[in-house]
């Protein structure tokens, strides 16, 4: 259980959380860090057993991201409805979304 009450998923733990955000880039991490400290109440995390689904505030604006964190066995994906994410890859809101995952699943 985390400390709000909420039952945490098998698939979250500091281990397999920490191993996908080493996958995501360096300047989205640096990113992704600035979003974590300065909003960290406002990002919203909400579990399945098969998937994570976690709001994440814009840098910029008042826009909420959708970041979702898929069980696909043997391991999980990460997608983003950001233009960056399209683009690139994993972005500075997924990279916010697993720091806030780090937190919550420890």
């Amino acid at each position: 259980m985390s400390q709000k009450g909420k039952k945490i998923p098998e698939w979250c733990t500091a281990a397999i959380v920490q191993k996908m955000y080493d996958a995501v880039g360096s300047a989205a991490k640096e990113r992704g860090t600035r979003i974590f400290s300065s909003s960290r109440g406002d990002i919203r995390i909400l579990y399945t057993e098969a998937k994570g689904s976690i709001q994440v505030p814009s840098e910029s604006d008042s826009k909420l991201y959708k970041v979702e964190i898929q069980r696909q066995k043997p391991k999980l994906g990460t997608t983003c409805n950001c233009v960056a994410y399209e683009i690139y890859g994993p972005c500075k809101h997924i990279a916010a979304a697993l720091l806030a995952l780090l937190v919550e699943c420890a």
